[in-house]
């Protein structure tokens, strides 16, 4: 098994990169070095990495270093005295050696620099791919020039190794010679299979020189087709006889074994009958070939390139330029047809269909090659063994959390109370005495099957879409052992083992295990029954008032608008007033990975939930396994300590009670606001001094709060910031340096700016910073649009208007309550960006009239329809039962005995009064209330 390195000089690639595709898709190379590129910008190839230096005096020269992104590859950067040559290079982690890969080309007339092949010949495993003119009756050419002899006398000097090459790979009318070398330290000599052999013509006076390699693998092949279950043709009549005819009939399950017993043979029905009535079907994959006749042409352009090269001939050179620019013609004409073809079928009224063939399309599902880095610093991509690497790594964190700082008197006592409560047996009766002791129906059981999204299965490979042709027997089966599953406090281990993929997070390093979030499959009855008991949970914990008021993750009726408007609104209110503000932003570390079983169970038991049920609760939790899943390599199953699984329907209530006794505001100045994990906390006060000391009292009692019961605040990631008025920025009443705040000890910073569920906020309470952040999100968002567009035809207009309005329009709308206090030129500008969109979808000149846009896309502004919105959100607040968000539409824009300050001067617009305003219909307490609100901030 070997990998594929070469060299090509390409003599200009701008209009060669289709060659350059064929060679690297036909040889399998793994690592190009392209010289004399000829580039002004930068040069993309699909799944290649591309490593480039422009020569600074524009389109001539330059080099470019391509390396496959099953390769795991960063820059190297050469020392400054080499900046001038014309030489790039990367480190490519080739087995388990780092190897220096360089790309140079050494023009003819200039002498080749012995100093620096020093300095290559200096760095263990290292590589030199290029074109350096050094020509020498040595490496088998006909003569020998000044830089082939510099070039003889390094390679003894250092020992360096020539791969043996006696092909020409540069062809003229004066002959033929040897200018195309591959160098290599004497460790790296053993990789190489010699000799070179030469590559696919991409048109140029040089031949590609390319050599095999045992240092690393091949490039893996694309697969002709992909095979999957086609559920659209299945035969579910068929399936639902099966199981009514060949299911097996159980007797009353006495124990948690004879549970297990039962859903081991329940899952090898299902998967029997599914395995007989749904055919796999084939899809290829392949990308359509070129035309014969565009074929034809390219090989009578290589023909006549071949004449010229020989005899140069004037009349040859214009012949082959007209046919190369009829092919570049042809081809593109034959990509735009087979793109407008595709993109033309494109309907949004398919749905999920339409949305997976445009993350397609538009290469929004295209992920990166995982390469994640070893105890020993190495890198791999052999998905077995980062399936390892992720197992140990998740392993050390499903632990219960460890620090000096915890309480370890409380920990001991918790843990002996649990061992206690776990070798108490109880079994109870489905008698309907309370909502935990409810016998489940098979009404709830369909329910529950049709109400749920169709995710990924678990481990028996099952989806929901299977088990809604379940017939009334299997129905009235599964029924049975939830109930059963019930009375004796047990989760059935089957529905406990989970496949955990990992998906990497946004923008982060991914060579790093941390840098990825695991997501749990898992069997889909046991999800069901997970739903079944979380609706319990909600139901008694919001009927008991058990999760606080200021926590508005994962409850009904709230959203993150609510913590993100009152947040604002405290705000605008302090500043307007001549008073500033401290915001803590705190990061919980590993918050849903590592909750403490043994406090969980504790504050269970603490809210009054009744025994049985707790300790289904922890049946749930303890015993699990888990095993990771890395393309079709598996990591052997281990079992967690701590944490509850993300993916699972349950997890989120349990971690809300886990969190709600968390610490009210200790100041009548200070206020908390929680979205899950998210915590947000901050105070308001006359100077930033005191402000600073009623938060540094509130971060005492959090960080009390959470030594007790083993939660880790993060103090590097955790933000914090001071707002003030702009026009008191150099006031002393607001400075900086009266702000001391610590977190377990560590001081924390603050900064200008701080994100906040996915919006900025500034120090000014300004939008500059979020609305041109946001700004240029949808531009990115839109040029996608363009792509399906097309250049002369593609998608219809009214998919793609209907694509900004699911896609694009949301990262706006998301903001409609902060944006309501918006200047009126920063409004514009989202109208304009808007209407910039619209014309571009229906192909308009950019200076049609902007009335007439909106009447062509039927669609009204943006800021009509986020006015809308706002109205929206402001009679559900109104009429709901969530008291936070009525609370804060309904703030005062003065405190208790004040009035509004003459300064400062100019004053921020009340949010509440701006999104109560877009009610068309007021009752008159709010319309008193909105009376009450001097204009100049209304």
């Amino acid at each position: 098994m070997n990998c594929t390195l070469g060299t090509v000089n390409a003599c200009g690639i701008r209009r060669k990169v289709h060659l350059l595709k064929a060679l690297l898709l036909q040889s399998k190379i793994s690592i190009l070095s392209i010289t004399e590129t000829k580039l002004k910008h930068n040069l993309k190839v699909a799944s290649y990495n591309t490593y480039q230096r422009n020569s600074p005096r524009g389109a001539i020269r330059g080099t470019a270093l391509l390396v496959h992104t099953s390769l795991h590859s960063t820059e190297f950067k050469l020392p400054n005295q080499f900046s001038n040559l014309e030489c790039v290079a990367a480190k490519v982690q080739l087995d388990n050696l780092s190897v220096a890969v360089f790309s140079y080309y050494h023009p003819p007339s200039d002498i080749l620099s012995a100093y620096f092949i020093d300095y290559i010949a200096s760095i263990p495993h290292s590589i030199i791919l290029g074109d350096l003119n050094a020509r020498n009756i040595q490496f088998g050419d006909s003569s020998t020039n000044r830089n082939g002899r510099i070039l003889s006398d390094c390679l003894m000097q250092h020992n360096l190794w020539r791969c043996y090459n006696v092909d020409p790979t540069f062809f003229s009318h004066a002959g033929m010679s040897i200018t195309d070398h591959i160098i290599t330290t004497p460790d790296l000599i053993k990789y190489f299979e010699e000799p070179c052999f030469i590559g696919q013509s991409i048109t140029s006076d040089h031949l590609p020189l390319l050599i095999h390699s045992t240092i690393a693998g091949p490039l893996a092949s694309t697969p002709a087709c992909i095979t999957f279950k086609d559920h659209k043709n299945a035969n579910w009549e068929l399936f639902t006889d099966h199981l009514s005819t060949n299911l097996p009939q159980y007797h009353p399950l006495q124990n948690s074994h004879q549970i297990d017993f039962a859903i081991d043979q329940l899952s090898s029905s299902f998967s029997e009958a599914y395995s007989t009535c749904v055919v796999e079907k084939t899809i290829n994959i392949n990308r359509p070939p070129l035309p014969p006749y565009i074929v034809n042409l390219i090989k009578s352009k290589r023909r006549l390139y071949r004449s010229f090269i020989r005899t140069r001939d004037a009349a040859i050179k214009t012949e082959y330029n007209r046919l190369a620019a009829l092919i570049r013609r042809e081809i593109n004409r034959f990509k735009e047809k087979k793109w407008s073809d595709t993109t033309s079928k494109l309907d949004f009224r398919n749905g999920k269909e339409y949305w997976k063939k445009f993350s397609i399309l538009t290469g929004s599902r295209k992920t990166s090659s995982t390469h994640l880095q070893e105890p020993n610093g190495l890198f791999t991509s052999n998905p077995q063994r980062i399936a390892d690497i992720f197992k140990q790594h998740l392993e050390n964190i499903f632990q219960i959390p460890q620090n000096p700082r915890f309480d370890n008197q409380h920990f001991c006592t918790l843990e002996r109370d649990l061992e206690n409560f776990k070798n108490t047996s109880i079994e109870i009766e489905l008698n309907g005495a309370n909502s935990f002791s409810i016998p489940i129906d098979s009404e709830t059981v369909v329910k529950n099957i049709n109400a749920g999204r169709n995710t990924a299965p678990g481990i028996d490979g099952l989806s929901r879409s299977v088990l809604r042709h379940l017939p009334p027997n299997a129905i009235n089966l599964v029924k049975n052992i939830y109930n059963r599953c019930l009375e004796l406090s047990y989760f059935p281990k089957a529905w406990k083992a989970a496949t955990t993929i990992l998906i990497p997070k946004p923008n982060k390093d991914h060579t790093s295990p941390d840098n990825y979030r695991p997501i749990s499959l898992l069997n889909v009855l046991g999800k069901i029954f997970e739903k079944i008991l979380n609706e319990r949970l909600r139901d008694f914990a919001e009927s008991r008032n058990i999760i606080p008021p200021f926590q508005h993750g994962f409850r009904p009726h709230h959203s993150t608008y609510d913590p993100l408007i009152k947040l604002h609104t405290d705000i605008t209110n302090a500043l307007n007033s001549g008073e500033c503000v401290i915001g803590i932003f705190l990061d919980v570390q590993r918050a849903f990975d590592q909750v403490w079983h043994a406090g969980l169970v504790r504050k269970l038991l603490s809210i009054g939930l009744p025994i049985h049920f707790v300790k289904l609760i922890h049946s749930y939790l303890s015993d699990r396994t888990i095993r990771i899943k890395q393309n079709d390599a598996f990591s052997e199953p281990f079992t967690p300590r701590a944490g509850i699984p993300q993916g699972s329907t349950i997890a989120p209530i349990l971690y809300l009670i886990y969190t709600h006794d968390m610490p009210h505001p200790v100041s009548i100045l200070s206020q908390i606001s929680l979205f899950a994990d998210d915590t947000a906390i901050w105070t308001t006060a006359r100077t930033s001094a005191k402000c600073s000391r009623i938060m540094q009292r509130q971060l005492d009692a959090y960080s009390a709060w959470a030594v007790k019961w083993r939660i880790t605040p993060n103090p590097n990631k955790t933000q914090s910031i001071l707002f003030h008025h702009f026009n008191y920025s150099i006031s002393p009443k607001f400075s900086k340096n009266d702000v001391h705040l610590s977190l377990w000890g560590e001081n924390l910073r603050l900064q200008d700016e701080i994100i906040y569920l996915g919006v900025t906020f500034s120090k000014y309470n300004s939008w500059n910073v979020d609305l041109a952040k946001t700004l240029k999100k949808v531009r990115n968002r839109a040029n996608l649009l363009y792509a399906l567009r097309g250049r002369i035809r593609g998608c219809d207009p009214r998919t793609l208007l209907n694509t900004y309005k699911a896609y694009i329009r949301p990262v706006i709308t998301y903001r409609c309550l902060l944006y309501s206090t918006l200047q009126k030129r920063l409004v514009r500008s989202i109208e304009s960006c808007e209407r910039a969109i619209c014309r571009s979808i229906f192909r308009l000149h950019r200076q049609y009239p902007s009335i007439l846009v909106h009447e062509i896309t039927k669609m009204p502004p943006i800021f009509t329809h986020i006015e809308k919105l706002q109205a929206r959100y402001a009679l559900r607040t109104l009429n709901g039962p969530n008291l936070v968000a009525r609370q804060t539409l309904m703030t005062q824009w003065y405190r208790p005995g004040r009035v509004l300050r003459r300064k400062p001067r100019n004053k921020f617009p009340f949010p509440p009064a701006r999104i109560l305003h877009s009610l068309q219909e007021l009752p008159d307490d709010i319309l008193d209330h909105l009376e009450d609100i001097p204009l100049r901030i209304r």
